[in-house]
């Protein structure tokens, strides 16, 4: 709750409101600051190594299960795992170009 006789000064660009415990001083953005550019993330590196954009703007993966323990399973099954394929779920594709940074 704000006290009614408080004191307002400005340091740094950022309004201060005195005369409340240190704990519980509020600190106030100055209406004059304008955010002049868009928050953008990192690329998730792990992601941006697993996915690749093609040449039609869809993301390309790879698929599990050939990299050990291939030698119960048959030759077509280990042939198909070796292909890669596309990314069905339209909501799943959205989120991987956002960790991988890819436009469409």
């Amino acid at each position: 709750m704000m006290p009614l006789a408080s004191t307002m000064i400005r340091w740094n660009g950022v309004s201060t409101l005195l005369g409340m415990q240190n704990s519980q001083r509020l600190l106030i953005a100055p209406s004059n600051v304008v955010c002049r550019w868009k928050h953008s993330f990192k690329t998730n590196r792990s992601a941006y190594k697993r996915f690749r954009v093609r040449g039609d703007g869809s993301l390309k993966r790879n698929k599990a299960g050939k990299s050990h323990n291939t030698g119960h399973k048959g030759r077509r099954r280990v042939t198909n795992l070796s292909q890669s394929t596309g990314i069905m779920e339209p909501k799943i594709e959205k989120r991987m170009r956002m960790l991988i940074g890819a436009k469409k």
